[in-house]
């Protein structure tokens, strides 16, 4: 028998409704400006951080949801493993894929540790899907005052080292109200949104950053931002991840530059990263985007 896609649709459409309307709005954080029954689609973009009609596409099976809107939504709805299952069938047509077991992203391949420690050209590191610092290099090392910090998303959200402050008036992380913040605790918001409460160090990285009053309030505007095309020295960026960036830094031994950020993920550890840093004391112009065809403009 023949599949038919519009009988496909409503039965995901008829799933992903029923999930939705499981969840409980008082303790999912939506605003209580009236009393509701139920969680609405537009309760459910907030609560994963997508627009109302993104959110709409993906209940009423128009394209292709991301495994971030996948994951997300399961967390939410605090779905079980057979209902994960039923999820991703309704709109892959297969399981949950053994990678986003919870805990896959905690461990790294030990090949990874070497090409971290042979790089003796740029500053290179080694994370887990929590942003534990797992390997780096002593060039990567060189960058901090006591030594490499355990955890890197830790250090760059919270330390006066990283960000600055009345003691510290030259953080290694310039302008990072502007430069970094938006952009790197949009990414903590992104990782968060697909993991949940699932990793403990994230959690409760996450539940520091809300608490922190410089912080914070960067945070829970940041995966909503607009992501800006080009701006004064620096912005070619992304809210999601760092891949290609291009910001402003200063180096305790090398002074003042920018840092451009080639980060990869292990297919067998989702979220976990290896980064390869390059710094340079000017900021680099006319970067392109390798095709088939030949190089292009980088937008």
């Amino acid at each position: 028998m023949e599949d038919d896609p519009e009988e496909r649709r409503a039965a995901r459409r008829n799933l992903i409704e029923a999930f939705r309307k499981s969840v409980d709005p008082e303790n999912s954080g939506i605003r209580k400006l009236r009393r509701k029954h139920e969680c609405s689609q537009s309760d459910m973009a907030y609560l994963l951080n997508v627009s109302s009609p993104t959110y709409r596409d993906f209940e009423n099976g128009v394209g292709e949801p991301s495994d971030e809107i996948l994951l997300g939504f399961a967390r939410v709805c605090n779905l079980n493993k057979a209902q994960e299952d039923a999820l991703w069938n309704a709109t892959r047509r297969h399981p949950l894929p053994p990678r986003f077991a919870p805990m896959a992203g905690m461990r790294v391949s030990d090949d990874y540790r070497e090409l971290v420690l042979e790089d003796d050209k740029n500053m290179a590191y080694l994370t887990d899907a929590a942003w534990n610092v797992l390997t780096c290099n002593d060039l990567w090392a060189s960058l901090f005052r006591d030594g490499p910090p355990e955890n890197i998303m830790r250090w760059m959200a919270l330390s006066e080292e990283a960000r600055g402050s009345e003691n510290v008036p030259n953080p290694v992380l310039t302008r990072w109200d502007e430069e970094w913040a938006p952009y790197v605790l949009g990414r903590l918001g992104a990782t968060y949104n697909a993991v949940g409460d699932r990793i403990e160090t994230l959690s409760q990285l996450v539940r520091d950053v809300k608490a922190d009053d410089r912080a914070g309030p960067i945070f829970a505007n940041a995966y909503r931002m607009p992501t800006p095309v080009t701006g004064e020295q620096g912005a070619e960026r992304q809210p999601v991840h760092p891949d290609g960036d291009q910001r402003p830094l200063r180096h305790p031994i090398w002074g003042d530059g920018y840092v451009r950020m080639c980060s990869m993920e292990p297919h067998g550890s989702p979220l976990a990263c290896y980064m390869i840093v390059k710094w340079s004391k000017t900021y680099r112009t006319g970067r392109t985007l390798l095709t088939a065809e030949g190089p292009i403009p980088r937008a």
